[in-house]
């Protein structure tokens, strides 16, 4: 089964950051390895983004102008459940007291910018596999 295929069913990767060039580079990463990729750069965006198309996971940031990601995260687990893997990202929030917290939240990840774009897939492609195997 292929990484699209895995997709059709489960719904898009929503990848909310800000940042329009780390954007970017975490769709055309997913892009190219057959996921669908929708994008947003803020709380409100993701959120009428998610009630249109049922995330199939996310790669959410932490610091987001407004509600952060971490509010994202706590709204969309009330309006969904926690049927979906949720990845954290920071460039700011970057010590390990951070990570944990975003871990200890309910996401399944959390990764610090900057990051290799490989290690970015290849954890997709773990939470991806762990939700597919509940």
């Amino acid at each position: 089964m292929t990484a699209q295929s895995n997709q059709a069913d489960a719904g898009p990767i929503f990848v909310v950051d800000d940042d329009a060039g780390i954007r970017e580079l975490i769709s055309e990463t997913l892009t190219k390895l057959g996921y669908r990729v929708r994008t947003a750069a803020n709380y409100e965006d993701a959120l009428t983004g998610a009630h249109e198309e049922r995330p199939g996971a996310m790669v959410i940031d932490v610091e987001l102008p407004g509600p952060s990601g971490y509010d994202l995260f706590s709204k969309l687990r009330e309006d969904f459940g926690d049927g979906f893997p949720v990845i954290f990202v920071s460039g700011v929030r970057t010590e390990a007291q951070d990570r944990v917290a975003g871990l200890l939240a309910g996401g399944d990840d959390f990764l610090t910018k900057p990051f290799d774009p490989d290690e970015l897939a290849a954890r997709i492609r773990v939470v991806l596999r762990r939700a597919n195997s509940r």
